[in-house]
């Protein structure tokens, strides 16, 4: 099991727990629920390119950060205390694959008007505000075998879905199927843009910093 872990990105989804309307009565193509679980799902996500691992596990490799900034629109507030990470990770024919999803539950802010759940994932200028999640000492890939640590190049992916692929993936998940084999056939591949590589190897440093990651270990995911 995954240690717990903080998190930064810029974007989110429509979860799937949202109930209610747009309670301030504007005529909105989508209008914002009054609470849904928000995934992070574009903008810079940081993490160590070269991970250290053990040589067995689970939990005896040092920890590692993956960290987002987030850009949340003003019609909604983050609820900090729910945010979370998940990641999964597959290898087949010699090649390793990592998916991640981050979320925190949203509330819709009742003064605020004109919302449109279509800008959530990408706000326009000047109708976000920053805000800083930040999810540490994860533990690295491990355990295919039974008890070492997965070494070598891992391809991660951060999923972009819309609503009904999210329900999708939560229902097949929260069921126990693998979220990164459940997202590649609900979503599919995800493109070149969301991908980067990271190296898992017993004699990389340790990094435990989150908010000290810059430049090769930063990636920028657009929206589509």
């Amino acid at each position: 099991m995954a240690r717990l872990a903080r998190i930064r990105a810029l974007g989110l989804l429509l979860g799937v727990s949202g109930c209610g309307s747009d309670s301030g009565g504007d005529d909105v193509p989508i209008p914002v629920p009054d609470t849904f679980r928000a995934y992070f799902v574009t903008g810079d996500v940081c993490m160590p390119t070269n991970v250290a691992t053990g040589s067995t596990g689970p939990d005896t490799a040092p920890g590692y950060p993956i960290r987002f900034d987030v850009c949340t629109h003003r019609c909604i507030t983050l609820d900090r205390s729910t945010a979370s990470i998940q990641t999964s990770f597959l290898c087949a024919a010699g090649q390793c694959s990592m998916m991640m999803m981050a979320s925190a539950q949203a509330t819709r802010v009742q003064a605020e008007k004109n919302c449109d759940g279509r800008e959530l994932p990408n706000p326009p200028a000047g109708e976000c505000r920053l805000e800083s999640f930040t999810f540490s000492n994860l533990d690295p890939p491990c355990c295919l075998d039974g008890n070492n640590y997965v070494q070598g190049n891992m391809q991660v992916a951060v999923p972009f879905m819309d609503l009904d692929q999210a329900k999708q993936v939560e229902s097949r998940v929260a069921a126990g199927e693998n979220p990164t084999q459940v997202v590649s056939e609900v979503v599919g591949p995800p493109p070149a843009a969301r991908q980067w590589v990271i190296n898992l190897d017993p004699g990389h440093p340790a990094v435990s910093d989150g908010a000290g990651l810059s430049g090769a270990d930063c990636h920028a995911i657009p929206p589509p």
